[in-house]
């Protein structure tokens, strides 16, 4: 047995993102629960470029939601504004609900944000 088969028999599965890119919008702050934990939700715009068949550059981008809880989720509501660039990482989660007018049942992979890096932002 290698190195590499016995990494992959201890890392049954693993959960991990990293994105950098600008905020869509500001970020929305609120509080939850009876010890009013503090959440924060936003969207993250991540580029993409590259070559399609043809060798023409194409140019796309990728919405990533996302949510962040406690002391981070106030840092973050503090400094970030739509357009500022920002690195998050942590797991993505797939968020399931049952719509309310339809009854139907959807869900959304998020990333919930356990580190950041905020990136040429100049607030205070």
């Amino acid at each position: 047995m290698n190195q590499n088969t016995k990494i992959k028999q201890n890392m049954s599965s693993y959960n991990q993102c990293t994105f950098v890119g600008n905020l869509t919008a500001d970020p929305e702050l609120r509080k939850i629960g009876d010890k009013a934990t503090p959440v924060l939700d936003g969207s993250l715009a991540v580029n993409r470029v590259y070559k399609d068949k043809e060798g023409r550059k194409v140019e796309d981008v990728d919405f990533i939601p996302f949510t962040s809880f406690g002391k981070a989720a106030e840092i973050l509501a503090k400094y970030l504004r739509k357009g500022d660039s920002v690195l998050l990482s942590g797991e993505m989660r797939q968020d399931k609900w049952e719509d309310k007018e339809s009854g139907q049942k959807r869900s959304q992979l998020k990333l919930r944000v356990e580190n950041f890096t905020l990136l040429n932002n100049k607030r205070d």
